[in-house]
């Protein structure tokens, strides 16, 4: 890894063209792209040209400023280079991943006004050929792979290498673009209902690479892995500034996601809070398949590492379950503070030194955003000496508002809001700003703030105030510094039939940390006390249970073994959390005989869970187990 000077200023641009001409300046030389799925890697400079190549062959194709054509693939170098040669012709794409369901494909190609489709493959092509008549495409574009041979595609169909030979007979013509116009159309995966078109513009977008230049502040060049899909805001726009910074990316998928950690070991790591579980649950495994002493011993050292931590935090006035700490309570923490250094300088050195070589040995960063990092995580990783950053944002703001800083160590919070960007708290039905340490939802301004919803000015005046205020529907409280401490959604919010507001968000991550629990979903609306869904870890019950339990996928759920032991672990880690009131117990649950997946339209493509689709497709579960409490 080659250290050197970190860039004082950071990379700001008008337009993609002046940011390209810029990071060519700075690091022309490094390599930016290693693709060995398709066996391509080009420094920047290749980059570059490659860039410009393909936007003179879009403009061959008979495509101009304004158009716009979907763009449906999953992580690749041709992907970037089909995007960023877009941005430079003023192409608008329309983005999603293959993971949707094909209505969903070409309700976006229609929604969209698509002129052309780009497609990763020839498969996926054949998936949508029979409903282009429906849409205004005119022609397709394989990203990779040959183009598909079926007689009965009704457009012309290109190659990705094809609309590079038709570019390479163009000289490059730079395009005047306005920063404020639409450069992507980006489609909310959601929890309910039909996606929306996220307009972002060039401003938006290259504001982020300003601001995260004074927060990540990455000093050396190194690699990551991107494993988040290359289309979502939040992986999309990381790349467009750590690329800035002359990071070399390597491309890989969640199948992959194992064996090319281990075969690349990146420097950073931007992703998802469901790898960071991943990562996580493969952790425990390991420890799990120790001797037991070993494997006590060893967790001895990370409790004793977390009380550690959660001491200083508590000293330095950070600490989120106690904010407001008395003297008796600094007191105890000093103490705590004195007595545990040396055992947790000992791990850090000895066994903590282990889990980082065995994770990546040249890990320096990573990055956690696209959803909520549960607690225990944070705790862990902090404990180590992994570090992960806890970021926050929403498509809708392009979509980072803010990354923890990494001097604080303020766990469980997101850090203050990005420079230039305006943040207030407010309460959900009055609409006015709540003092420091009081509840509300946050406000965002700033710009990276969206255009709007394309062709649906009524959903945008539901989140976007006239003045450019966006709603973002998350549940806050600011500490005294301007730390942004996320509870939990606006609209996820549960109301038990006696009143009680619960944010079900804390409550699930505190029992995800058993490692028996996989998956769990929160029930009670309206309902006398809470309820839970739970996939359990077969994986780990079989360490316990023994590995001829019967334990597999289909008979887990009506374990009597397994629903005891589920039974303690929920009660345990819910009655655990700090501030425990009675009304937050589980009253009784079901076992899932199968994991929420993308596939069936349980989760978002980032691993959020559509809450809506569990409730109406498990109703007579639900309903079965009210009626049993």
């Amino acid at each position: 890894m080659d250290e050197r000077k970190v860039f004082e200023k950071p990379v700001v641009a008008d337009s993609f063209f002046d940011y390209w001409e810029e990071i060519v300046s700075r690091h022309g030389k490094v390599v930016a792209l290693q693709d060995d799925y398709l066996g391509v890697k080009y420094t920047y400079s290749e980059l570059f040209e490659k860039i410009k190549v393909f936007s003179m062959g879009l403009r061959a194709l008979g495509l101009r400023k304004g158009d716009h054509v979907g763009m449906f693939s999953e992580n690749s170098a041709n992907w970037m280079i089909a995007d960023q040669g877009m941005f430079l012709a003023g192409i608008v794409n329309a983005v999603r991943g293959i993971g949707s369901s094909d209505a969903e494909l070409i309700y976006i190609l229609k929604h969209s006004d698509s002129r052309a489709v780009f497609v990763q493959n020839a498969f996926v092509l054949n998936r949508l050929k029979k409903y282009l008549k429906e849409t205004s495409v005119e022609f397709a574009v394989i990203l990779s792979g040959d183009k598909s041979s079926d007689e009965d595609i009704t457009v012309p169909v290109y190659s990705f290498e094809e609309v590079i030979k038709l570019g390479e007979k163009k000289a490059f013509e730079k395009v005047e673009i306005d920063q404020n116009s639409l450069a992507t159309l980006i489609y909310t995966s959601g929890t309910t209902g039909e996606p929306k078109g996220v307009m972002l513009s060039y401003r938006n977008l290259l504001s982020q690479v300003e601001v995260a230049h004074y927060r990540i502040r990455v000093d050396c060049y190194g690699s990551a892995l991107c494993v988040l899909p290359i289309w979502h805001a939040y992986e999309r726009t990381c790349e467009y500034y750590l690329m800035s910074q002359g990071v070399t990316f390597i491309y890989t998928s969640v199948k992959n996601f194992k064996i090319d950690l281990f075969k690349y070991q990146p420097n950073f790591l931007i992703s998802v809070p469901r790898i960071w579980e991943s990562i996580y649950s493969g952790i425990q495994y390991k420890l799990n398949a120790l001797p037991e002493k070993k494997k006590e011993k060893i967790r001895t050292l990370i409790r004793t590492s977390i009380k550690f931590r959660k001491a200083r935090r508590i000293l330095k006035g950070i600490c989120t379950e106690l904010p407001c700490p008395s003297l008796g309570d600094k007191l105890c923490a000093l103490c705590d503070l004195i007595l545990l250094y040396p055992v947790h300088k000992i791990a850090s050195a000895t066994v903590y030194k282990q889990i980082k070589a065995a994770f990546s040995p040249n890990y320096k960063l990573g990055i956690s955003g696209g959803g909520a990092l549960s607690g225990y995580l944070d705790e862990f990783f902090d404990a180590v000496g992994i570090e992960v950053r806890n970021g926050y944002g929403l498509t809708e703001a392009s979509p980072i508002i803010s990354v923890r800083e990494p001097w604080t160590g303020f766990l469980n919070s997101i850090g203050p809001a990005f420079a230039y960007t305006e943040i207030k708290v407010v309460n959900s039905e009055t609409k006015q700003e709540v003092g420091f340490g009081q509840r509300g939802v946050l406000m965002v301004r700033g710009p990276q703030v969206m255009m709007g919803y394309y062709k649906n000015p009524e959903s945008t005046a539901k989140v976007k105030t006239e003045d450019g205020w966006l709603n973002t529907g998350d549940i806050v409280y600011l500490s005294k510094d301007n730390n942004i401490i996320i509870i939990g959604r606006e609209k996820e919010t549960i109301v038990l039939s006696n009143g009680e507001n619960i944010e079900p968000q804390g409550i699930e991550d505190a029992c995800l940390e058993s490692p028996y629990i996989k998956q769990i979903v929160l029930t009670g609306q309206d309902k006398p006390s809470l309820g839970a869904l739970v996939v359990p870890d077969v994986v780990n019950l079989k360490s316990v249970l023994g590995k001829d339990a019967d334990v597999d996928e289909v008979s887990v759920a009506e374990n009597p073994r397994v629903k005891e032991l589920i039974k303690l672990e929920l009660k345990k880690r819910v009655q655990e959390r700090p501030n425990f009131v009675q009304f937050e117990r589980i009253a009784n649950f079901r076992l899932l005989d199968r994991e929420l997946s993308q596939e069936e339209g349980f989760l978002t493509q980032t691993g959020k869970i559509r809450r809506n689709n569990v409730f109406e497709y498990y109703k007579d579960v639900i309903d079965k187990m009210y009626s049993n409490v």
